[in-house]
């Protein structure tokens, strides 16, 4: 549980975990970074593509949470290859563009939120 730190950069250590179930980072500014405090709101922002995150490699994850974080993209089709996931949360992101239907093939999959960010089916 590494949620509401204000890491920043991603998070490529625990993608090498290979025995990792578990991983709640929600509420960081994982993804990118701010050039100022992000406690007084006048911070600039930098989103990374979460396509390109090492933690899509995380393939034993059954639980991931990347909500609130500064991630930007589409839904990458690596969540496919994540078949052991039961719930998946990515919600409050900068993601755009269509569900991808790999999702709904995923065995274990019970949860899945993907709120306010810009999707459409």
């Amino acid at each position: 549980d590494i949620e509401d730190n204000y890491l920043s950069g991603d998070l490529w250590p625990i993608s090498k975990m290979n025995s990792i179930e578990r991983v709640l980072a929600y509420d960081n500014m994982l993804g990118g970074e701010t050039t100022d405090s992000p406690y007084d709101g006048n911070g600039t922002r930098s989103y990374g593509d979460l396509a390109s995150s090492p933690i899509l490699q995380a393939t034993s994850l059954r639980y991931l949470d990347l909500s609130t974080n500064y991630y930007y993209g589409t839904i990458p089709t690596a969540l496919a290859d994540m078949t052991m996931l039961e719930e998946l949360y990515l919600e409050d992101l900068e993601l755009e563009g269509d569900i991808i239907p790999e999702l709904f093939g995923l065995p274990k999959l019970e949860k899945l939120y993907l709120g306010m960010n810009y999707l459409s089916s």
